[in-house]
């Protein structure tokens, strides 16, 4: 009895030792760098337009070019850390926000944190130039300008930085065309528009479906889509979506964050649809990339190899009510005339007497 026993605390101390280890390797696989030895590496630079610092200094904009591995493509990123050195070829790790190394308000701040997070998903590189211009309301907007705006925004929230201009020929230049379209980028993308977002390791996509059932012949919802970007794309449904002013949506460029509808006829039969949004955004877009050997400026990813991700929603209506036919009223009869009476005859005048 005893050696039945202690075969079978063997056998589970065994079982217990082979599950840890697996889980073990599963941490390690799970935890492990996406990139070869010596990689990400830190190659060059993208120049945007020069700044005018506070001090009416020269602060160059840079969209740094991050290497994945050789002939792979590269990734970019902005700098959260205004004043702190940059090292060209320095490895770098991809961490999670409460890894931060530096000590200014992204560290400190969440709220911080979530509007930079915001910038780096909704900002250029991530989103197109002609997205950012239609955003933001200008035309016009260069790649160079799109890096200025951007990083004198991160550096506002981070670091307090004010936008005093551009920075050109030993000069501030507040009046040109282009001074006047970063200053209208850096406006939009700390301004109200910035709602923030939460860490993400990939896009992200939410359907929020109506409680109830809604109408035919009336706009059935509201429906919303959150997401980490601006707009997404929604499967074709089969009525038109709607804005609550009955605008017509464009199922390629859904905003989100709206109230939406879906538009039954009033003949529509009693029915049901799926809400399917997609949306395609960079893995990482949020993250840090620290450098391992020494102390040297923290950047935040903006523009990596991209993914897809869905979500779905319900969406139905009742049918109209049929109306209730109104009774037809019965006419009411008209009084019969009374026959009017029969003239009498005139009697025949008499002869005159003539006295023959």
């Amino acid at each position: 009895m005893t050696q039945r026993h202690s075969w079978a605390r063997a056998i589970r101390t065994l079982f217990a030792a082979c599950i840890a280890m697996l889980l073990a390797i599963g941490a390690t696989v799970a935890n492990a760098d996406p990139y070869p030895p010596g990689y990400p590496k830190l190659k060059g630079s993208e120049r945007g337009e020069f700044l005018a610092s506070d001090s009416g200094q020269s602060q160059v904009a840079q969209l740094f070019v991050v290497e994945t591995a050789p002939n792979a493509p590269n990734i970019r990123a902005y700098c959260i850390e205004l004043g702190v050195p940059v090292t060209f070829g320095s490895h770098m790790e991809v961490k999670p926000w409460d890894q931060f190394p530096g000590n200014n308000k992204f560290k400190t701040d969440p709220q911080v944190r979530a509007k930079v997070a915001w910038i780096a998903h909704n900002s250029y590189p991530e989103s197109s130039l002609n997205d950012v211009m239609a955003a933001a309301g200008i035309t016009g907007l260069t790649d160079k300008e799109a890096i200025a705006g951007t990083q004198a925004s991160i550096w506002h929230l981070t670091d307090g930085f004010q936008y005093k201009g551009l920075h050109r020929s030993g000069s501030v230049d507040t009046s040109s065309e282009s001074a006047k379209r970063v200053e209208k980028l850096f406006k939009y993308l700390t301004g109200e528009a910035n709602v923030g977002l939460p860490e993400s390791k990939e896009p992200t996509v939410e359907v929020k479906s109506p409680a109830k059932p809604g109408v035919a012949g009336t706009l059935v919802g509201p429906f919303q889509v959150k997401s980490s970007k601006l707009t997404v794309q929604l499967k074709e449904l089969p009525y038109p979506v709607v804005t609550g002013n009955g605008a017509a949506v464009d199922l390629k460029a859904v905003p989100t964050g709206v109230d939406l509808f879906l538009k039954v006829p009033q003949d529509a039969k009693a029915g049901s649809a799926t809400i399917e949004a997609t949306v395609t955004g960079s893995v990482h877009n949020g993250q840090l990339l620290v450098t391992t050997a020494s102390r040297n400026q923290t950047l935040i990813l903006v523009d990596n190899h991209q993914v897809t991700v869905k979500a779905e929603g319900k969406i139905a209506w009742d049918a109209a009510p049929t109306p209730t036919p109104s009774p037809t009223p019965t006419p009411s009869k008209s009084p019969t005339p009374s026959p009017s009476p029969t003239p009498s005859k005139p009697s025949k005048p008499s002869l005159p007497k003539t006295g023959c």
